[in-house]
């Protein structure tokens, strides 16, 4: 009974309040209109000069950006005998223009995530912290009850006592010791999060319309890919955090308004982060191939 009563009190674990919120200044809510979102290439008629002169990369980074007709407007007017270079100068102007656009809005997007991204790491460093804390305390409480174990056991002896009370003493001491390296192992703690605001619920939920993505980026990450297996970026991302980051339950929290989190998951929201980070930050390899092949022409 004895041993069943301390297994019972064994810790669960500690809720740590937080001093600061947890979502504050990273993510921003945008009022995105539908006519903000391009229309799928296959929904589209194009000349075919855009074929001969673009690869489907860049072409598919163009009409993310909504830059199609700007593209077909520059292969017209180079390939005219009598181009009008003024023409020209300012169609090449606006391409750049929405180039850049979409960069900026890229890099605005991935701080937000990786801001997001550091604060997960943080708490999670801080929580594993308090755990080690825990974890040493509990560590010299059971030396320090091995210890008086063995004096009590000893003068116990010395004063020639009953074997009863030495074996009660053993049990006890050992029961104790049990105890102890159990709270060890289970030592944890967990630290409640809102997040309202919740980037990665938005990227595993979909749809047409999205909060935080911009629509050039939206249409990117989704856009599939025959040479990813007909599958868009979007896809692979949750193909990978289902593998790798979800834990059965977690994804009750993660992809919610907040709840109770431990390090661990924490770690998992961060890499999630991370690797939605990555995904987007393909787009510039892509928006860069668009412009060398402007260039090329």
């Amino acid at each position: 009974m004895l041993c069943l009563g301390l297994l019972a009190c064994s810790p669960s674990a500690k809720v740590v309040d937080l001093e600061f919120p947890f979502q504050a200044e990273c993510l921003e809510a945008q009022n995105f209109e539908e006519a903000d979102y391009p229309v799928p290439l296959s929904e589209q008629s194009y000349s075919e000069a855009l074929d001969i002169h673009f690869s489907l990369k860049s072409i598919t980074a163009a009409n993310a950006i909504g830059a199609i007709d700007e593209l077909e407007h520059i292969i017209n007017l180079s390939q005219s005998e009598t181009m009008d270079t003024l023409k020209y100068v300012l169609a090449r102007q606006r391409l750049s223009d929405k180039i850049n656009q979409a960069s900026l809005e890229i890099s605005s997007i991935t701080a937000s995530i990786d801001c997001e991204e550091e604060k997960s790491e943080q708490l999670a460093s801080f929580l594993e912290k308090e755990i080690r804390k825990k974890e040493r305390n509990f560590t010299v409480a059971a030396i320090v009850t091995g210890a008086a174990i063995s004096v009590l056991t000893g003068g116990i002896l010395f004063l020639q006592g009953g074997d009863l009370l030495i074996e009660l003493v053993g049990i006890t001491g050992g029961l104790t010791e049990v105890w102890l390296g159990l709270s060890i192992l289970k030592a944890n703690k967990k630290v409640a999060i809102e997040h309202r605001d919740n980037i990665l619920a938005e990227v595993k939920e979909g749809g047409a319309k999205t909060t935080f993505i911009p629509p050039a980026i939206w249409y990117y990450i989704n856009h599939e890919n025959a040479s990813r297996n007909g599958k868009s970026l979007r896809q692979l991302l949750l193909d990978r955090w289902q593998i790798y980051n979800l834990d059965e339950g977690d994804d009750n929290v993660l992809f919610m308004e907040g709840g109770l989190y431990s390090a661990e998951m924490l770690k998992n929201r961060a890499d999630m982060l991370d690797q939605l980070e990555a995904q987007i930050d393909l787009m510039q390899q892509d928006l860069l191939g668009l412009s060398k092949e402007i260039n090329a022409l």
